[in-house]
């Protein structure tokens, strides 16, 4: 449960960094310069925290209950 917990606030860190990045791009009317559209930007990034804590979580759980 600990090496879990461990994975889990790098991934809530990097969301709230998108989240901010998403909301600097609209404040200074960036969005044109962006690779990713704001509207996306946040779910994509989330969405790839939450594969990469998925990842992660299994392989905790193969490297301390399947060996």
């Amino acid at each position: 449960m600990q090496s879990l917990l461990i994975l889990l606030a790098p991934a809530l860190f990097a969301a709230s960094i998108y989240i901010i990045l998403g909301r600097i791009i609209l404040l200074v009317d960036g969005e044109r310069y962006s690779l990713v559209r704001q509207k996306w930007l946040t779910k994509l990034f989330v969405t790839g925290d939450v594969l990469s804590f998925l990842m992660q979580g299994s392989g905790t759980y193969l490297m301390h209950y399947c060996h």
